[in-house]
């Protein structure tokens, strides 16, 4: 590629500047091929601005170059750790942060991780895609699923040196897996992106403090704080000496939608210390109290954690019923899976009965609970009456089974369903209003007994009913000792009524192990 001496300035000035190369090679043309009008927000550049303090820190102190002594300081940092709200556009700030340090610094390797393969794919590469297809530097890239290499190597390198890929980080991978996701990491020129950095596991980093030692080697973390504990948020707090720090508070970026954070907040009923704003808009960790019933990293694990049930674990539903404007959900597991949710906002008892019924035909569950609860006592009637003893009514206002522990059946079926997080077996859809349900959801002590708040009180912080929640719940309503009905049918299609199996106990399994 020849270069006359007016584009090597014009290089060498992107070099030294990425707020230049950024605005004029990446989103002036973008903003020309689409008409838009998008700018790179104040936050933005102040992560621009850290990277390249950080990549020219280390330049000159690992080629014994004269230095400050801020630049001194900042070569010792580890890389740039970012803590903020959603919608700031953190993974743009990524993708064109990877295009100038790839584009500029020979022969580099950008490693780029994630928990998700859905976060690196869909969203990171899916930036980095819509970026560089109208850039000034499209033609010196190669852009596929699983790499993006710099096209002007010689051809025993193309594609093998000079490039960026992406790598997930298993959190349910074993120790030794996750330590070598980024194991062996070894050129000049390494940045190794963290995307979502919240949910990626300790021991994923612990090469990389041994081996980061070439002349540019530097991490740069991006997340949404959705847990209060961690490698990500530890770099903003008990580690926070040994990184560049920025905090996004969407509040003050001028690229997140002012609805989106009216709307978080109309959902906190306009209170920001509630967790779902602090993490969605404030860009701060979840807040845990000694009354918290499911604290927040729980609620995220537990999203995160990616299960396939065995062939023969049973299939449990559990309808809570809606009355006066709340809508009516159905909650499926397969053993500790939990499949997306299934809503109807009629509040009409038949209509209500053949959806119910619908949905037992389809999938034949093994048993079929019922909030018996308000109209819920006509539906589970009417149901029964059709299918058969898969369907049980469930009232979370009769005496638990364990009476001197819990203060009536709603609490202990919450707390069943707590164990399964506890013990790290639930694996939830991603399903915003379960979470805040689940977030504000606390416990008291009453008479010495254990008792889950009134829903009156989650309504009230929530600003709806907790629906989802208490569907959910219903499939926890028992827990060892579950009686559970086979999915037998005669020949007509139809449930045969009252077989049974007793005392199948579902965490057998795991004990055993």
């Amino acid at each position: 590629m020849q270069i006359n001496k007016e584009q090597n300035k014009l290089l060498a000035r992107w070099r030294e500047n990425p707020r230049e190369f950024i605005q004029e090679a990446i989103i002036d043309p973008y903003n020309r091929v689409k008409g838009t009008r998008i700018v790179i927000s104040r936050q933005q550049e102040e992560g621009i601005e850290a990277v390249r303090q950080v990549v020219f820190a280390k330049i000159k102190v690992n080629s014994g170059q004269r230095v400050t002594e801020e630049e001194q300081s900042i070569a010792k940092k580890w890389g740039i750790s970012i803590m903020a709200g959603k919608g700031g556009g953190k993974d743009a700030l990524a993708s064109w942060v990877i295009l100038w340090f790839g584009s500029f610094f020979p022969y580099p390797k950008i490693v780029c991780t994630s928990v998700s393969a859905d976060q690196l794919n869909k969203v990171l590469w899916s930036e980095i895609s819509k970026w560089l297809s109208s850039s000034l530097v499209k033609d010196w890239w190669v852009l596929q699923s699983d790499k993006l290499f710099f096209k002007n190597v010689p051809k025993d390198v193309l594609g093998k040196r000079w490039f960026a890929f992406p790598k997930t980080a298993n959190p349910k991978a074993s120790v030794e897996e996750q330590v070598e996701t980024l194991a062996g990491i070894h050129e000049d020129y390494v940045m190794v992106v963290v995307d979502e950095g919240a949910g990626i596991p300790e021991a994923v980093f612990d090469p990389l403090e041994g081996t980061l030692s070439g002349l540019c080697n530097f991490l740069f973390m991006i997340f949404n704080p959705t847990r209060s504990k961690g490698y990500a948020v530890d770099s903003q707090y008990k580690n926070s000496d040994k990184w560049v720090c920025l905090q996004w508070n969407s509040e003050e970026s001028e690229v997140v939608s002012r609805g989106f954070i009216e709307n978080v907040l109309e959902k906190c009923r306009g209170d920001k210390s509630l967790n779902p704003y602090r993490i969605r808009i404030l860009g701060l960790p979840p807040k845990t109290d000694e009354q918290t019933f499911f604290p927040w990293d729980w609620i995220e694990d537990a999203v995160a954690r990616e299960t396939e049930p065995l062939e023969n674990s049973l299939i449990i539903k559990g309808l809570d019923c809606g009355a006066g404007g709340n809508k009516s959900v159905i909650a499926t597991r397969k053993g500790f899976k939990v499949y997306p949710f299934k809503r109807n906002n009629s509040p009409d008892p038949v209509i209500l009965t053949n959806w119910a019924g619908n949905d037992i035909d389809a999938e034949r569950p093994d048993a079929f609970r019922v909030d018996v609860i308000g109209i819920g006592w006509a539906v589970e009637g009417n149901l029964r009456e059709k299918k058969g003893s898969v369907v049980e009514a469930a009232d979370s206002r009769k005496k638990a089974e364990n009476s001197e522990t819990f203060y009536n059946k709603r609490a202990e079926m919450y707390w069943n369903l707590r164990e399964a997080f506890a013990k790290n077996l639930i694996d939830l859809p991603d399903d915003e209003d379960l979470k805040d349900q689940l977030g504000a959801t606390k416990s008291e002590i009453v008479s010495g007994k254990t008792k889950i708040i009134d829903k009156k009180k989650i309504k009230e912080e929530l600003g709806h009913s907790p629906d989802e929640l208490d569907a959910l719940a219903l499939t926890f309503f028992h827990k060892d000792d579950l009686v559970c009905k086979i999915d037998k049918r005669n020949d007509n299609d139809d449930y045969v009524k009252d077989e049974k199996v007793n005392q199948y106990n579902p965490f057998e399994y795991i004990r055993g192990r």
